[in-house]
């Protein structure tokens, strides 16, 4: 080599070395500190921040440049920086390929701080504020027509990043362990890979796992969100609602497509989506509202440009749900309503579109409790639903296609509550099968203690069967299935038992409509009913005692005697009014009674009373509310075990004019049981006798007719009572009238009267009947014998002649007539009360003027001689010697003269005081003695009265008066 040469290449490799020298003096040391120093300024020229950056360095050889401890700053506060950032070009392949490329691309620890202001700015705003507006507008030019920068990224990470975003104070929520891989990343090319990881507050982890293309913009992203801490985004949201989220977590994992290109709708779509809510929790006012443990959607599928979505399930539960009814209204709806939302949409007419197309396959509910509180009563009152398993579905935006649904829920803890059919939402029309058990109407007490007058203490409602509703307005449905009630009881205020119960009422099968309104039951049964009826000692009934509201039906609570003496009045018009305006169409198959049994008491009397009903059976067959409609009624039961009773006939109570034809028996009741009412009422108490009680009544309209047969056998009056409402009539003498030779008496009393007749009282009436007869009977008892041997009443008198003790052949007649009749009526006795009368006296005088003068004179105006001699000498003795010719000497007519001497004789006779009631008592003996001696009448039931103390002066007779042994 040549001098020259050789030094001219030692002077090039210096001028090399001195460029490559001075290179990496400029690329390592002045472009580091450069961008140290210029940067910062920078943007405190153009921007409203500050750029603090830590060291600066860059590999001239490697061409990597690495910013440390990298911080913008607004207003004093960090808005984004990285702990380290490091960029490894490649400018050689980036000038042979004529793009731009990098090896890597790395970022340690970035931190970006998003912070919104009351005002509506945030600190991005900001910072940019100050940006020239030329800059700005240059920076809103258009980007169309401009492709993708053709970048090539080798390789970008970065890692533990973290997001932050602030409202103010209010809410902050920070996001870490940020961190982004992306390899062979083409910014111009297509399915470029990014995977990016994100931690949210609270622990919740967001994965992205992205193939993209940027021109045009194309996304295919799988997301997946785990355990997201909804109560950490909640200030988000939380001033829009009246509700406070205390726990949540999100699940969410989807499939993404998007792609948007000029002119064209944003195309994005949603595939196989699951979305899952755990642990929600949702108060207000610091009161539990809403508690779920698990809310998923899946899958679902949204697709923006074609406006369609598809969710295969939403399931829900277990959960608990607390609502209120406050004035008609669930709190829910204000509570959930978002604050500002006056509930009218904005629909922007100008820009049509086609409406979006939703359905979902299937909703499910499982274990989940809802309470709601009522607060519209005067008492609040909770109801506690679990409901446990809800499926519904396919529903779609077609709300005219039928929604299948099925629902099992227990209402208050013991009733249980099933549904499944089909409903249609557009028209609120279904088809449903329903099921209720052992509904218990106590839960309901607030809602109806107001409006039921009786303590109703117990009661269970079942029910099911198919329900079809038609319509709403007017409500038109139909029900076909069953009905129960159960344990139903009424208790007593009186006493600690029930007033009324029964162990089960099953109506099957019945139909009811509401259009028109009807009611069909095939059959009733109604099992073990069981009725206590008790008047007080005050009068008043244990019905009005039960009832807790005024009920014009209850002041009818008096004694059976009523005001009068009469039972209180049973008037039928309130259920005639009720028949008038009966809106329903009833029919019903047949009632049937089992087992049933009552309680009567009434202890108005002395001593109280008190019998049992028991095993009353039977049925009502055809009630119909239909006019023409008659049922038929045959129950049967028993009256203190031994006394059988029967209600047979026909009724219709629910026409406008009720009508009923109807036989109440009974048989063999003891009437020694009655002793509190004859002991009342009759004065006597029974020693023994059966009573058959016959009552039939029929009724058209208002008019009501009556018969009452009564049949006592081998009655038996006991000892007087000293009742103060005891009958003043000879119930006796009455019993002993009435009672045959067989120990009968048979009675029939028909009564009649109008309803309508606000006097009107069936007791009144059948007491005034008997009053009658028995009044009849012993004021004309002699009537009674007449009607027994079916001709006129024999005369209660059996006439003499003057001062005769004879009894005439016609009196001997009548005599027979009374035996023949007492001979029927062998209670009866007969006392006989003689008498005289005026004639009597005369006759006496003249018998005993012929006893002082020697024997019978016979007709003064046919004397013989001896007589005429006889009759001078005895006027001498009574005047003195030579009366009786001087006497006659003044008198010219033999007979006169005889006639004056007689009548002179006469009025000197005088009758012994006792000699008239002598002759009484012995016409009462006489009779007597022809009663019994000739006509066979027992002597025990004849007696002779006194007729010395008092002496009848009715008339020359014996009075015969009956009476009762």
């Amino acid at each position: 080599m040549t001098p020259i040469l050789s030094r001219r290449w030692i002077r090039n490799s210096l001028i090399v070395i001195g460029v490559f020298i001075l290179y990496l003096l400029l690329a390592g040391l002045a472009l580091p500190a450069l961008l140290q120093s210029q940067a910062p300024k920078w943007v405190a020229k153009t921007l409203d921040g500050e750029l603090r950056l830590g060291e600066v360095r860059f590999h001239p050889l490697r061409w990597v440049l690495t910013l440390e401890q990298l911080s913008l700053l607004q207003s004093g506060e960090v808005m984004a920086g990285a702990e380290r950032a490091m960029v490894d070009l490649d400018p050689w392949r980036s000038l042979f390929a004529w793009e731009g490329r990098f090896h890597d691309v790395e970022v340690d620890g970035p931190v970006f701080h998003y912070r919104e202001y009351n005002d509506g700015s945030s600190n991005v705003v900001r910072l940019l504020a100050p940006l020239p507006a030329a800059d700005a507008e240059q920076g809103g030019e258009s980007d169309e027509g401009m492709g993708a920068p053709a970048l090539r990224f080798r390789e970008i990470a970065i890692r533990n990043g973290e997001l932050a975003y602030h409202v103010e104070e209010q809410v902050v929520l920070d996001f870490d362990d940020l961190s982004l891989d992306s390899r062979d990343l083409y910014l111009a090319g297509e399915d470029n890979r990014i995977q990016l990881a994100l931690t949210g507050p609270g622990g919740g982890r967001l994965t992205l796992d992205l193939s993209a293309s940027f021109h045009p913009l194309a996304l295919q992203s799988q997301i997946d969100l785990k355990q997201a801490h909804l109560t950490r985004y909640w200030p988000l949201l939380a001033s829009q609602f009246a509700f406070d989220l205390t726990d949540g977590k999100l699940d969410f994992s989807t499939e993404l497509r998007m792609r948007a290109e000029a002119d064209a709708p944003l195309q994005l779509a949603l595939q196989g989506s699951q979305i899952r809510f755990t642990d929600l929790a949702l108060n207000h006012d610091r009161q539990p509202l809403l508690a779920l443990a698990q809310l998923s959607l899946s899958p679902v599928d949204l697709s923006l440009e074609g406006r369609t979505l598809k969710v295969g399930k939403v399931a829900l539960g277990p959960g608990r749900a607390d609502l209120t009814l406050n004035n008609g209204q669930l709190d829910w709806v204000g509570i959930f309503t978002p604050r500002g939302n006056d509930g009218a949409t904005q629909v922007d007419e100008a820009v049509p579109s086609e409406p979006w197309q939703w359905r979902v396959d299937q909703i499910s509910a499982e274990e989940f409790q809802w309470q709601l509180t009522d607060t519209t009563l005067t008492s609040p009152v909770i109801w506690h639903l679990h409901l446990s398993e809800l499926t519904a579905g396919p529903v779609s935006q077609d709300l005219s296609q039928p929604l299948p649904l099925s629902l099992e829920a227990v209402l208050a803890e013991q009733t249980r509550f099933s549904l499944s059919g089909e409903l249609v939402p557009e028209t609120l029309t279904a088809q449903l099968e329903l099921a209720l058990r052992d509904f218990d109407l106590m839960d309901a007490k607030p809602y109806w203690q107001d409006h039921v007058p009786v303590a109703l203490e117990q009661g269970l409602i079942s029910t099911s069967g198919s329900l079809v509703l038609n319509q709403l307005t007017p409500l038109d449905l139909t029900y076909e299935g069953n009905f129960q009630f159960n344990e139903l009881r009424v208790d007593d205020p009186t006493a600690d038992d029930a007033l009324f119960q029964w162990q089960q009422l099953l109506a099957e099968p019945l139909r009811l409509t509401t259009e028109p309104m009807a009611l069909s039951i095939e059959r009733i049964l109604i099992s073990e009913p069981f009725a206590r009826v008790i008047i007080n000692e005050d009068g008043t009934t244990n019905l009005g005692s039960a009832a807790t509201g005024p009920q014009d039906s209850l002041q009818a609570n008096a004694s059976p005697q009523g005001e009068e003496g009469t039972i209180p009045a049973i008037s039928e018009a309130p259920e005639v009014e009720a028949a008038q305006g009966l809106p329903l169409a009833l029919e019903i198959g047949v009632i049937e009674i089992e087992q049933g049994t009552a309680f009567f008491a009434d202890n108005t009397l002395i001593p109280k009373f008190a019998t049992d009903i028991e095993q009353l059976s039977g049925e009502v067959q055809g009630l119909s509310s239909a006019p023409e409609a008659i049922a038929r009624v045959d129950i049967r039961g028993q009256v203190d075990q031994y006394a059988p009773v029967s209600l047979r006939g026909e009724l219709q109570p629910l026409a406008a004019a009720p009508y009923l034809d109807l036989a109440l028996n009974f048989d063999n009741v003891e009437l020694t049981s009655l002793n509190p009412y004859s002991g009342t009422y009759a004065g006597y108490f029974i020693d023994q006798g059966q009573m058959d009680l016959a009552l039939k009544y029929r009724l058209e309209g208002t008019q009501l007719e009556g018969n009452n047969k009564v049949v006592l056998d081998q009655l038996k009056l006991g000892q007087r009572s000293d009742s103060e409402q005891a009958t003043s009539l000879p119930v006796s003498l009455a019993v002993a009238l009435l009672k045959d030779s067989n120990g009968v008496i048979d009675l029939e009393l028909g009564i009649s009267g109008d309803l309508e007749d606000p006097d009107f009282s069936i007791g009144a009436l059948v007491f005034q009947a008997l009053g009658n007869v028995i009044t009849k009977i012993v004021t004309s008892p002699f009537t009674l014998l007449g009607n027994l041997l079916g001709t006129d009443p024999p005369d209660n008198k059996v006439t003499f002649a003057a001062g005769s003790v004879e009894i005439a052949p016609e009196q001997k007649q009548n005599m027979a007539q009374i035996s023949q009749a007492l001979a029927q009526r062998p209670g009866l006795t007969v006392s006989i009360l003689g008498g005289v009368g005026p004639s009597d006296e005369a006759a006496l005088r003249h018998q005993a003027l012929e006893q002082w003068l020697g024997g019978e004179l016979g007709a003064v105006d046919n004397l013989g001689d001896p007589q005429r001699a006889l009759l001078a000498r005895r006027y001498d003795e009574q005047f003195g010697e030579g009366k009786s010719e001087r006497l006659m000497a003044q008198i010219a007519d033999p007979q006169t003269q005889l006639a004056t001497l007689y009548q002179a004789l006469l009025g000197q006779v005088t009758v012994p005081q006792d000699a008239l009631a002598t002759l009484a008592v012995n016409r009462a003996a006489a009779v007597k003695e022809a009663l019994t001696q000739e006509f066979g009448l027992s002597a025990e039931r004849v007696f002779l009265r006194e007729s010395r103390v008092e002496l009848a002066r009715g008339g020359a007779q014996a009075t015969l008066e009956l009476g009762a042994d």
